[in-house]
């Protein structure tokens, strides 16, 4: 990047940014809803007789315009957060991460070498978790490429390989970066071991050390919480039967969330009182029991609540297009909002938060460990103690009774 990208003010980077989100094929609303947000931080900007983009900048315009103060970004809020970290990226890397989870083609002059290095993991039976892992993240980086007017391996360089690195590390966590870094190191070799490339750069790529990340006592909602919330859930409206239904699946289930939002009709075994799936995560068979209250609490949805449609998945939209719901993000903290239950204190805030509420509490009644990980659906029982790993003088403090599973 030249000295002067960097010393662009305002109005030149937000417009810098915007053509670089028109040339990627972003859509028009998404160009305005940025462009938006891009003019509010000139005013404010101007009114304040700011001149150079800092993150400071940009924390002083997030707590003046929204109310959010320096480090306390919120879900509401998020959006404009990534709208400020992509004018600070810019502005320094001449570039902006792409990070939505959108497949699309690789770019020609890379789809050959990409697509064979995918299909090689296919062979090797990795899961479709990990190769869409790695199909994210070779596009990103070939696209990477593409936009800094690279078309051919041969005219790759570490400057070229640190520029992006240096990008991955304002974007993602460590752990992230380790993850990366692996794939990263995978793909070269295969380019190389192939012939694609004379040099091999995964030599070039230095090991992420591991960190040993000390363990964090799970989140836990306590039987009145979790009654709580329950209880704040309208069940008279077709939404309430909805995500009734889906709460307690996962409060007395300990479904992952993906499996909730892909639960199937000829999932559910009526006749024996089971529920059987294909975990999304493993690929592995799953069987629980299927207890009277959450048996009602599914034929009040699909009887009295879901739309009628020909979808097979159970969980849809409530209003046209009745497609399957997409995320189950922010379900559990509308209603522990409703019940009035605070959320910040916990470490997992979403919906994994009540499978590791069944984990803990069933610990607690002293139910095995194996019993444990086979309800979980975990391969490994190293995994299950992860989830259990807890001091028990602490879970008597907060104790749940988990019905008969």
């Amino acid at each position: 990047m030249e000295l002067s990208d960097k010393n662009m003010d305002i109005p030149e980077l937000s417009a810098a940014l915007l053509k670089l989100l028109d040339s990627r094929g972003y859509s028009k609303s998404y160009h305005y809803l940025v462009s938006s947000i891009l003019h509010q931080l000139r005013d404010h900007c101007t009114a304040n007789k700011i001149c150079c983009y800092t993150w400071e900048v940009a924390e002083g315009f997030m707590e003046a315009k929204y109310g959010v103060p320096p480090g306390m970004v919120g879900t509401k809020h998020r959006f404009v957060h990534r709208i400020m970290g992509m004018l600070y990226d810019y502005q320094r890397f001449n570039d902006v991460l792409v990070k939505k989870r959108i497949y699309r083609d690789f770019p020609p002059c890379f789809s050959k070498h990409a697509e064979e290095y995918l299909d090689d993991l296919r062979d090797a039976w990795k899961s479709s978790i990990t190769i869409g892992k790695h199909k994210l993240f070779l596009w990103r980086l070939t696209g990477f490429f593409v936009d800094h007017g690279v078309s051919s391996y041969d005219n790759i360089t570490i400057n070229l390989l640190a520029d992006f690195f240096n990008l991955l590390l304002c974007n993602h966590c460590s752990q992230s970066i380790r993850e990366y870094s692996n794939i990263l190191r995978k793909y070269f070799s295969f380019l190389y071991e192939n012939g694609y490339m004379k040099q091999n750069f995964a030599t070039k790529i230095p090991a992420s050390p591991t960190v040993k990340i000390p363990q964090r006592l799970p989140s836990v909602w306590s039987l009145d919480e979790i009654e709580r919330v329950l209880n704040s859930v309208d069940r008279s409206s077709s939404q309430g039967k909805r995500d009734y239904a889906i709460l307690i699946l996962a409060s007395r289930l300990g479904l992952r969330s993906i499996d909730i939002r892909n639960l199937d009709f000829n999932d559910i075994d009526w006749e024996n009182h089971q529920i059987n799936i294909i975990q999304k995560k493993t690929g592995e068979p799953l069987s629980l029991p299927l207890p009277s209250d959450i048996g009602w609490a599914l034929i009040d949805y699909i009887q009295n609540g879901r739309p009628v449609c020909n979808e097979s998945k159970i969980f849809v939209h409530c209003a046209a297009p009745y497609v399957p719901i997409q995320t189950l993000d922010g379900i559990l903290g509308k209603y522990l909002k409703r019940a009035n239950i605070h959320n910040n204190r916990k470490v997992h805030r979403g919906m994994h938060a009540l499978r590791h509420s069944l984990a803990t509490h069933m610990l607690e009644k002293e139910t095995p460990i194996h019993v444990i990980q086979d309800v979980l659906g975990h391969l490994r029982i190293n995994t299950t103690k992860n989830y259990t790993a807890v001091d028990v003088n602490k879970l008597r403090e907060c104790a749940l009774e988990v019905p008969g599973i």
